[in-house]
């Protein structure tokens, strides 16, 4: 099964089958608008700069990231009012939706339009758009903004069906990150911090959200503190309050706290010497993913 994610209908949404037949499979409309019109706003809000990359550019660092990965995670997903539709669960690089399970390796990036937003806090930031025909006139559209690492990338994602009238009939929205699994616990002493971006988004707000994310690892206490700040909402500019973790227990792979439904966070480490990380967060009625470096 392919997906498209960033990278569809099977683990999209149930009312955009096609009942398995690739033969009917509608035709691809003229390619939309990315989400964000006009993304100097957001650039300017939270002091990024801009990133001259095309489209085939961003594809190809974002698939061979997902070749890649050994890793998935995913939050649940939430509706147009903000509420839980369905609830994800992964393990290593598998995350199951219903009935259904999917991988890294599935994820499918055919169809899709990608945009270079900007960098910040060191990391290339992009934006996507897939938009298809369905069968009863209407269309599916999927919209994505994440960014990428070098072992791994990070991103928030809607899927929006619209009937021959153009009103939405089912919407769904949710976080995800990939990578390469350190593979080992993390180990040291004293204290050591990650620096990257969170993004985010608020369903019931019709809103999402670019900001920074800084981890700090106590070792001591074998626990992490998690903080979202400069965040910022894409479209407006206008700044939200910071999301904070605190006091989030290390595991195996990464950290992680909490249990649904209510407020939780969970992470893996990426790459050599655990010079990465990237989790997903739900956090009152934000939910999204997040990335960051070791600092040096």
């Amino acid at each position: 099964m392919r997906v498209t994610l960033i990278l569809a209908c099977a683990s999209a949404l149930a009312s955009c089958s096609d009942n398995g037949n690739d033969s009917l499979a509608p035709p691809m409309v003229l390619t939309p608008s990315q989400p964000i019109a006009d993304t100097s706003i957001i650039r300017n809000a939270v002091g990024g700069l801009p990133l001259a990359m095309v489209s085939d550019e961003v594809e190809s660092e974002l698939i061979a990231l997902r070749d890649a990965a050994t890793s998935l995670r995913a939050t649940d997903r939430y509706d147009i009012r903000g509420n839980l539709s369905r609830t994800v669960d992964c393990t290593g690089d598998t995350c199951r939706l219903g009935g259904t399970s999917y991988t890294a390796a599935d994820l499918d990036s055919s169809g899709v339009t990608f945009e270079a937003v900007m960098t910040h806090n060191g990391l290339p930031v992009f934006q996507s758009v897939q938009e298809s025909e369905q069968a009863d006139g209407g269309s599916l559209r999927i919209d994505a903004y994440g960014a990428w690492m070098d072992d791994g990338v990070f991103w928030l994602q809607s899927h929006r069906v619209r009937d021959a009238e153009r009103q939405t009939t089912a919407y769904e929205a949710y976080g995800t990150t990939l990578g390469n699994a350190a593979g080992e616990r993390l180990m040291s002493s004293g204290t050591a911090m990650w620096t990257g971006i969170m993004v985010g988004g608020s369903a019931a707000a019709s809103e999402a959200y670019h900001g920074n994310a800084e981890i700090t690892v106590n070792f001591a206490d074998a626990d992490v503190d998690v903080a979202f700040t400069n965040i910022h909402e894409l479209r407006t500019g206008a700044a939200q309050n910071d999301i904070m973790f605190n006091d989030v227990p290390l595991t195996p792979d990464g950290f992680a706290s909490g249990a649904r439904p209510g407020n939780r966070i969970a992470a893996t480490f990426y790459g050599a010497d655990h010079a990465e990380v990237g989790g997903t967060f739900e956090h009152d009625d934000v939910f999204g993913a997040f990335g960051a470096r070791k600092d040096e």
